[in-house]
């Protein structure tokens, strides 16, 4: 699989068989925690930012890659979607 292929599954989650999005949801909380813990509300919005802006280009390359407009099994920008409201107080 591509960089891009990797990064856009969040390293295969987005294939899993049953709600992928949910799947990257679930796994993109605990990495808010720890972020939000360890450095506070502020990184966490900056990187939320940051994969949120990565996101396109990068599902953009996957989804021509693979050859579909929309792939189910994209999933980074559930990574971003949830560290974004996420202002976690440790």
């Amino acid at each position: 699989m591509s960089m891009a292929g990797r990064c856009a599954t969040l390293l295969g989650v987005g294939r899993a068989p049953l709600a992928p999005g949910t799947a990257a949801s679930l796994v993109a909380l605990p990495f808010a925690w720890l972020i939000a813990t360890a450095f506070g509300p502020v990184p966490l919005l900056a990187l939320a930012i940051a994969v949120g802006l990565l996101a396109v280009p990068i599902s953009g390359a996957y989804a021509k890659e693979i050859g579909r407009e929309d792939p189910s099994d994209c999933v980074i920008d559930e990574l971003a979607g949830q560290w974004l409201p996420a202002p976690v107080h440790p």
